[in-house]
């Protein structure tokens, strides 16, 4: 391919992308400017308009889950070799261990990541889990700053593909029971992957979804995915000479939106993933988990400014979970129900806790996990 030829695709790519950027900041002035403007002051008997600047869909701060971060007590990153997908991985993970008794004997619970996202969009909550006497695994999904992508790029970033490799992480490190998977965000469709797969039925315990999409695609999603321009950018962020021009590009509109990942790279392809998400695929796992009568827990929170919490609902409906085991938790974080030990199937709505439960609200969010790994220990 000559230079000229590589410039003008690199330029054609731009312009139909920059399409979209236009629609998502239209969206987010349409969406949130009205809201957050339209707030009035009054002040001597006169109105003022809130001078409050509008939101991105996301601000960096509630979205900075890969940067480097204290992970807390009893934890350690580790690699470990997997077999999936016809080839080999190094597959990076974060360990939270309990610090007060031996690993031997501890349930586990594997955690999975949203996108651009690493093992650190568990740093609040994995070492409180694992003081409850659990062995909590996070895993790094390649190209996300810590794994590496294979030489033949076999691995493709959808969810089918991310759940071969936790089946291979489960088989390499010898689990035979894994106690709850969660999922954050986008992970949310490889626990549901994982827990309605034949070949895991009797290992994986329980589903936990935090913060997770809905059945029916959100209009973020709606918004800024572009199939056909996301495969082109995937295709030439390797190529040489221009790639680094394509990740950079792309991984600096990702920043736009509110996300940060560990790499550009990871940015990038944030975009890629998104536009792989099969909806119609989560709402039949989903089906299958309720057949199977899987524990599930499914935090979310009404003002989630990602995916909005309306979609929620139907998750619930399609699980089959009653509005009586549905616990509510007020702006303070309070709430007055309790959940019985036979309650397995349990949801947790919080009024205030945007897209990143674990951050805003770590010990509440901990509890909830744990009282339903307790409450499964018990049976």
């Amino acid at each position: 391919m000559s230079r000229s030829i590589a410039a003008n695709r690199v330029f054609n790519t731009f312009r139909i992308f920059s399409r979209s950027v236009c629609s998502a900041d239209q969206l987010t002035q349409s969406r949130h400017s009205q809201r957050l403007f339209k707030m009035e002051t009054s002040t001597g008997g006169e109105r003022q308009m809130s001078t409050e600047e509008p939101r991105r869909f996301a601000r960096p701060d509630e979205v900075d889950y890969a940067l480097k971060q204290d992970m807390g007590q009893g934890y350690t990153r580790r690699t470990v070799q997997i077999s999936a997908l016809g080839t080999k991985y190094n597959m990076v993970y974060g360990e939270w261990v309990p610090v007060d008794r031996p690993v031997e004997g501890c349930p586990a619970v594997i955690c999975i990541h949203g996108t651009p996202a690493t093992e650190g969009a568990f740093r609040p909550i994995g070492s409180r889990i694992a003081s409850g006497g659990y062995r909590v695994l996070a895993v790094n999904f390649p190209g996300m700053g810590y794994t590496e992508i294979d030489p033949e790029r076999r691995y493709n970033h959808t969810t089918p593909d991310k759940a071969e490799l936790v089946k291979g992480f489960i088989t390499a490190l010898r689990l035979e029971s894994v106690a709850m998977v969660i999922g954050h965000s986008l992970g949310g469709h490889v626990v549901g992957k994982l827990s309605a797969d034949p070949d895991l039925e009797g290992i994986v315990q329980s589903a936990c979804f935090l913060c997770g999409t809905g059945v029916t695609p959100h209009r973020l999603y709606k918004k800024i995915n572009s199939p056909v321009v996301s495969h082109l950018m995937y295709k030439m962020m390797y190529l040489p000479y221009i790639g680094w021009m394509v990740m950079y590009f792309f991984a600096q509109i990702v920043r736009r939106w509110g996300f940060r990942g560990r790499t550009h790279e990871s940015q990038a392809l944030c975009i890629y993933e998104v536009a792989g998400m099969n909806f119609e695929m989560f709402a039949q796992n989903l089906m299958r988990i309720a057949e199977r009568k899987l524990p599930v827990l499914l935090f979310f929170s009404l003002d989630d400014t990602v995916v909005e919490s309306e979609l929620l609902q139907e998750n619930i409906d399609v699980l089959g979970i009653p509005d009586a085991d549905i616990k509510d938790y007020d702006d303070n974080g309070q709430s007055e129900s309790i959940y019985r030990d036979g309650t397995l199937r349990r949801v947790v709505r919080f009024a205030a806790g945007t897209h990143r439960l674990q951050f805003t609200n770590p010990e509440r969010t901990t509890a909830e996990i744990v009282s339903l790994l307790d409450a499964l220990g018990r049976r």
